[in-house]
């Protein structure tokens, strides 16, 4: 396979999953909209909070069961919710879901990181066929969450 073939082919293959029927908006629609009808009946803070975790997986799980982009409906779903926050949200539970977000994603950029640092060590070494690198030998038994 030449490397024009490979180029079309990586192209097209990331178009159809983009694209995607159609499915991945549509995934993320409507679990947004459900949410924004569902929320108001939920009355606990910390449920609350993690209602915010929940739709963002579960959205992603749904477009990736229907194989569309899972990313793509949950930008869809955060875009929805986005819309709906200022009204949806009290302002106490809107600042207290800030915090956490921001917990979590500084928690995840960190694991990121962590995880990307043997990476770059044999890069250095020179040792960029990443089939001959084993990721996986200096790290800890914890980090397979």
């Amino acid at each position: 396979m030449s490397l024009c073939q490979k180029a079309f082919s990586a192209v097209s293959a990331f178009a159809g999953l983009c694209l995607g029927g159609g499915l991945w908006y549509l995934t993320g629609g409507v679990i947004g909209f459900l949410f924004v009808k569902l929320y108001p009946k939920i009355k606990e803070p910390s449920v609350e909070i993690l209602s915010t975790f929940i739709v963002a997986y579960l959205s992603y799980v749904a477009a990736d069961f229907c194989n569309a982009s899972g990313v793509l409906s949950v930008v869809t779903t955060g875009m929805i919710i986005g819309w709906y926050a200022p009204t949806l949200f009290r302002p106490d539970i809107r600042m207290s879901t800030e915090a956490v977000w921001e917990m979590v994603v500084f928690l995840l950029n960190g694991i990121v990181f962590l995880m990307i640092g043997p990476l770059g060590a044999g890069c250095a070494e020179g040792s960029l066929e990443l089939s001959r690198f084993n990721v996986g030998r200096n790290m800890p038994d914890w980090f397979a969450l």
